[in-house]
């Protein structure tokens, strides 16, 4: 189900962005646009890399897959929050 909810929020937000509708206030400033753009989009591809973090068979057949994803989950997890503070620094 995961998946199916990643895409709906993806195409509500990225495919067909009113973002003005879901979030009042967000078209304020271009900075807020930006920011919660690259929240939502680290946070889609932590959403997606996450699980894969615990199959086993892969962490042990693939190391150095397991390695690079657990770095790209890490640098968007410190992205998506630091998004998210500039975001929501920047409310009103």
């Amino acid at each position: 189900a995961l998946p199916w909810i990643n895409m709906a929020i993806l195409n509500r937000y990225f495919l067909k962005p009113n973002w003005g509708a879901a979030l009042p206030g967000l078209d304020s400033t271009p900075l807020r646009k930006v920011s919660m753009g690259g929240h939502m989009s680290a946070g889609a591809i932590c959403i997606l890399l996450g699980p894969f973090q615990f199959i086993s068979k892969l962490r042990n057949s693939y190391p150095r897959f397991h390695r690079w994803s657990g770095r790209i989950y890490c640098v968007c997890a410190m992205l998506s929050c630091v998004f998210g503070m500039i975001f929501i620094c920047l409310k009103k």
